[in-house]
């Protein structure tokens, strides 16, 4: 005869959601989880996959559990039927007078359990009467149930059971059987299953993460290559990126990334024009007021008055200066950002051009000032780099005490391209090296009237041409070296 009941485990047998949280270490939250800003975009992804990994083998665990638990049940259920039909085989069998005998020797040989979990077992016959087993177990015998033999949970001397009801009715006589088992055997089946059901699900759970992290490197292979596109694009020219190549995701990005360096060209653009139309404003009328200024010196003038105009001339020279710095500095910043054009610039030539704009000043001054040419090329924008060495010329003119030599060089290493300037001045203490590179930052050494800025504008043109800017001692005794070396991309190979 056939059965299929629902296996008989007690509830605090198996764990409720909170012991899964709390054994997972999953913590049960009412609101949305807010993720810490500072966690990595793989870190997010792979966080937001384990969790339904843990959710789906936890569920997995508890439903291999139950399923394996109910076919535990099952068996049991069919063993503990069996054991009431053969103990109703030895009714019909029974010939000698002896059957309470027969029928505790077939108890002693059906039970498979150990003695702590022996049947409990009750044989009536049809009146009533105790043929043998435990009367305890009559309130147990059900007589109401369509099933034969029938099963049900109950409670026994005070732990719980699986009792089992088999109604014999034979050629002899009728009688009622009933067995009792107690679950410990029943749990400790299922706790022996469900370690190797736990350990397989860890295994898949494991495997899945392992896919899930093999997922999310793929996954990070578009945002990586468009990373890697924005990094080597020139940041100078502003110019739109390249879609082609780009994975499919990345691209709506890419475009808004272009769209953005459009804005900015028009606006560096159209601060280069505010810049160039400025610098044209103001060189005009502090050009024709040095022009008047030069030819009132000229009149006959008593000294005291020409003392005024040589005042006055001087000022109108640092306001002219202060003012070309300022213009310079500001478009050496927007050169970081603007598309300009560049091409081929010979430093002899270079070296050459700054030579006839500086010289007055060397004259004037009482400085001997030299130049030491060899064949270098460097790329840029031309007169960025006659701004950049016209600035530390003028910078050792302005500090070099008069009767000083300052002498100007370029040429080639294996590196790269070279310009120096190197005075016998004063020079520049250690400590005070880095800071000379700030804006409007004057040292108390040297003379002259200058803005703090040239060391600034060196600076910012160099940093444009990729180009490296150090401070050094002058070789043979005191004074200032300051070099300027070019590297690829600036360096124009001969």
């Amino acid at each position: 005869m056939s059965h299929a009941c629902a296996p008989s485990l007690p509830v605090r047998a198996w764990p409720c959601a909170r012991c899964v949280a709390w054994a997972t270490g999953l913590r049960l939250r009412r609101g949305p989880m807010r993720q810490p800003e500072t966690r990595s975009l793989r870190l997010r992804l792979l966080m937001a996959m384990a969790a339904p990994v843990v959710a789906v083998g936890t569920v997995g665990v508890y439903i291999d559990f139950m399923a394996e638990g109910k076919l535990i049940g099952e068996s049991h259920d069919r063993a503990l039927a069996s054991t009431a039909i053969g103990l109703a085989a030895r009714l019909e069998t029974d010939r000698d007078g002896d059957l309470p005998a027969h029928l505790v020797a077939t108890m002693r040989a059906v039970s498979r359990l150990g003695e702590s979990d022996a049947l409990d077992y009750l044989v009536v016959d049809g009146a009533g009467q105790r043929i043998a087993g435990d009367l305890r177990l009559a309130p147990l015998m059900r007589h109401d149930s369509v099933q034969n033999p029938s099963l049900t949970d109950a409670d026994f001397l005070g732990r719980p059971v699986r009792v089992v009801t088999y109604a014999y009715a034979g050629p002899d006589g009728r009688a009622n059987i009933v067995v009792a088992e107690a679950l410990d055997k029943r749990l400790a089946d299922a706790r022996r299953v469900l370690l190797p059901t736990a350990i397989t699900n860890l295994l898949m759970a494991l495997a899945m993460s392992a896919a899930a992290a093999v997922a999310v490197s793929f996954a990070r292979r578009p945002r990586d290559a468009l990373g890697q596109r924005v990094e080597g694009h020139e940041a100078q020219a502003l110019r739109p990126m390249r879609l082609r190549g780009l994975p499919r995701e990345t691209r709506p990005l890419a475009r808004a990334l272009n769209r953005l360096m459009a804005r900015l060209r028009q606006t560096t653009q159209a601060r280069q024009d505010f810049i160039d139309n400025t610098a044209h404003q103001l060189r005009t009328p502090l050009t024709g007021l040095q022009a008047q200024l030069a030819l009132l010196e000229a009149e006959p003038l008593s000294a005291p008055v020409r003392e005024r105009v040589q005042l006055v001339q001087g000022g109108v020279q640092r306001l002219a200066h202060l003012t070309h710095q300022l213009l310079a500095l500001a478009r050496g910043n927007h050169v970081a950002l603007a598309e300009l054009p560049r091409q081929d610039v010979a430093l002899p030539d270079l070296l050459q051009q700054v030579a006839s704009a500086c010289l007055d000043a060397a004259l004037n001054k009482g400085i001997d000032l030299g130049f030491d040419t060899a064949p270098a090329t460097v790329h840029g924008t031309p007169w960025m780099l006659r701004e950049l060495l016209v600035n530390l010329v003028d910078n050792a003119i302005q500090h070099a005490p008069a009767g000083a030599t300052v002498t100007v060089r370029c040429g080639r290493t294996t590196g790269g391209a070279f310009l120096e300037v190197e005075d016998d001045g004063p020079g520049i203490p250690l400590g005070d090296r880095s800071r000379v590179f700030e804006r409007h930052v004057r040292l108390s050494q040297g003379g002259g009237h200058g803005t703090g800025l040239g060391l600034a504008i060196v600076r910012e043109i160099a940093a444009s041409h990729q180009a490296q800017v150090t401070l050094g001692d002058r070789p043979g005794g005191p004074g200032l070296l300051v070099r300027v070396d070019f590297t690829p991309p600036s360096l124009t190979p001969s």
